[in-house]
Parts: structure tokens; sequence; C-alpha cells
């Protein structure tokens, strides 16, 4: 029988300000086969077309890839499944069934092994509570924003505790862009967890199918979530 246990997210100390995400067994989060897969449900109650939805995410992923880490995302189209779960499909998906607490923007689920290698994911963003657009003159939640800091936890970082201009400061606000662009505090972080590589580029599948896996390595489930920004912390 196979038992999947929930993993709270725990922070690893770092000399540097960006931190990476441990499963309960203290193992580092990290992917150790690539493409790593990604599905998107475009469906959302803001009027925004799929392609704008598309192009927001999709661009997110393509500003990790840039660093020329060794990484990969393969993007395999549309999805209808709008739930978390471990069914390894990888979806980025709108939510107003919000159960994480208003304050937080978007929640990341990682599934993995013991010995931390991410083997699933999902990204629910919160539409109950929260407004989204990708006009960047729109002064409400940006997608494109806020999914560069989430898929940062896809790819198994944490935290900075130190730069509040990194994408992956803790917090967001309304109107915020600054995640769209990785600080030398990300890029670090990604190539610690993975090292350099030549940028491999987003792959496209129009398969619209992803590889399974053996359920009987499943160990843990980790999150993340960002949260709005109610006070800005001084560095």
């Amino acid at each position: 029988m196979t038992i999947a246990l929930l993993a709270a997210l725990l922070i690893a100390p770092s000399a540097e300000a960006y931190t990476m995400m441990q499963n309960d067994y203290g193992a580092s989060l990290y992917w150790r086969q690539m493409p790593i897969k990604i599905a998107i449900n475009p469906e959302n109650p803001y009027g925004l077309s799929d392609d704008e939805v598309e192009d927001a995410v999709l661009t997110a992923a393509e500003t990790w890839e840039a660093v020329g880490a060794a990484i990969e995302f393969e993007y395999l189209g549309f999805t209808d499944t709008a739930e978390m779960g471990f069914d390894q499909e990888n979806v980025v998906f709108f939510t107003d069934q919000w159960e994480q607490g208003d304050s937080k923007a978007a929640m990341t689920y990682n599934w993995t092994t013991e010995d931390g290698a991410i083997v699933s994911f999902d990204v629910g963003i919160n539409s109950e509570n929260y407004e989204w657009t990708t006009d960047e003159l729109d002064p409400v939640m940006d997608i494109e924003n806020v999914m560069a800091h989430e898929l940062g936890h896809v790819l198994g970082l944490g935290h900075s505790d130190i730069d509040d201009l990194a994408t992956m400061w803790e917090s967001t606000s309304p109107g915020e862009l600054i995640k769209r662009s990785l600080r030398p505090d990300d890029e670090n972080g990604l190539l610690a967890n993975y090292g350099a590589d030549v940028p491999m580029g987003l792959a496209c599948s129009s398969s619209g199918s992803s590889s399974g896996s053996a359920l009987g390595w499943l160990v843990g489930l980790s999150s993340a979530g960002l949260c709005l920004q109610r006070r800005r912390r001084d560095v």
C-alpha cells in the first residue's frame, strides 16, 4: 500500500539569501528527471483569454530557463483539471475554493521522494480573494509576477530571506511586477540546485499526456505559498 505523508515546508539555512525547500526527511527538493512537464487550466472569472493566461505562465517559465541552469520545462497545453492532486499532470489553475487562508495569493504543492526528488506538482491561484490580470498597468495581482515566484517553488527554491526585491521574496502586493525579473539571488539559488548548463528552451508537446512514475516511491507532499504583502520588511 502506498502512503503519502504530508510534509511541511522547511527552509534550509544558507550563507546566501536564497534558501531551498526541504521535505520531512531533511532532503532539499530538486527534479531528477527533465523536462518538467506543465499544463494550464486557463479558466478564470476575469475575462482573460486562454492565450493571455498561457503567455503569462510560459513567460515566467522561460524566465527561469534563461538563467542557464540544467532545467527544462515541457508545455503540454490546456487541461480541464482544476484541483490539487497527485495525478502527475502538473497543472497551473485558478480556484475559487480557496482553503489556504486569504493572505495567500497562490500555493505550490510538490510531491517528492524521500531523497527530495520532485515527481509531481500543482500550482493553485487564489481567485476567491484576489483579482488577477496580465496587464502591467492594471493595479491588481499580476499572473506573470506571481507565477515566476511559484515556479521557483516548483524548482525547489524556498523564500529569499534577505533580498526583498528577489522573485523568491515571500510576499507580494497588487500591481507588483518586480518578480517578473530574477535577481542574482534567485539565479544563484537555481544554479546551486541544478548546476549550469546550456539553456535548453521551453519544449512543446502535442500529445497532452505526461509519463507516469511508480507511486511506490512517493513519500511526501511539500507546499509553499506567496502571501499578500501587508508590511514591507527592512533589509
